[in-house]
């Protein structure tokens, strides 16, 4: 692990109040349009999904993962109603995990550079991390909710053989609880790419672009339900794969579907 934590790869951000504003209106309009999707999905008592859209991939103890059918991805875009990369590999997750939901944003939220690096400690898939740029950061009040500038670099296989680049990703990560309309607690994870003059690109690398956010609700005591779902444009020639996709989706979101 030492070594893979930097402190910028970049010059200073250097964010305006406006770009602060513009950012949290992203993550918003991200967490408002999937909550959406979220509640659909979970309003129904089967908790059922789409054979013809969604291809069982991974299952382990109450978790279910699947990925997008190319032949689905094209109804979904035209309803409006599923979520949908739109050509993109992309990933969806749903069952229930053991747990309580401020455990589970203990262990996903990472605001600064020494969390990070503690908390990815058990990740191999990445090769280089950085914190850039801090927008909401946690308080005494609100210890969970954070909006946070980050950079990764996704360690791929072979790429030492200079047959494949690294991909990197700059991107907003944001944590914290949100309210439905029906006003139950949900709590929420967020990774969205953004770019900025300063996020040049990086020798030996190829910038990447991802949006993965989960959902949690507590349904008793030490249970929570999730609905999550991800994309990330593959690597050249196709070498991140479902699996490996499913294995960074899970490490993300801190789900051991993965």
């Amino acid at each position: 692990m030492k070594g893979r934590f930097i402190v910028n790869p970049f010059q200073e951000l250097n964010l305006t109040p406006a770009d602060r504003t513009s950012l949290e209106d992203l993550a918003n309009q991200c967490i408002t349009t999937n909550l959406q999707l979220c509640m659909k999905y979970m309003s129904g008592s089967k908790r059922s999904v789409d054979p013809h859209h969604w291809k069982p991939l991974k299952e382990k103890e109450r978790l279910r993962v699947y990925s997008e059918r190319p032949e689905g991805a094209a109804a979904a875009a035209a309803s409006g109603n599923e979520p949908t990369g739109s050509g993109l590999p992309m990933i969806l997750c749903v069952g229930t995990m053991e747990g309580k939901l401020e455990d589970l944003l203990f262990g996903v939220i990472s605001e600064d550079l020494e969390t990070m690096r503690v908390k990815a400690s058990y990740v191999d898939d990445f090769s280089g991390a950085a914190v850039l740029d801090a927008v909401v950061l946690p308080t005494l009040e609100d210890p969970f909710q954070s909006l946070v500038i980050k950079w990764m670099e996704l360690d791929i296989p072979f790429h030492s053989t200079s047959l494949v680049k690294n991909r990197d990703y700059v991107y907003l990560e944001g944590t914290g609880y949100i309210t439905t309309p029906q006003g139950e607690r949900m709590g929420y994870h967020l990774l969205h790419s953004v770019n900025f003059p300063q996020t040049h690109a990086l020798p030996s690398r190829i910038r990447g672009n991802l949006s993965i956010i989960g959902f949690w609700r507590q349904i008793s005591p030490n249970n929570m339900e999730m609905y999550a779902t991800g994309v990330m444009d593959p690597v050249d020639s196709g070498l991140l794969e479902e699996e490996r996709l499913c294995h960074v989706f899970g490490a993300d979101l801190g789900t051991e579907a993965r």
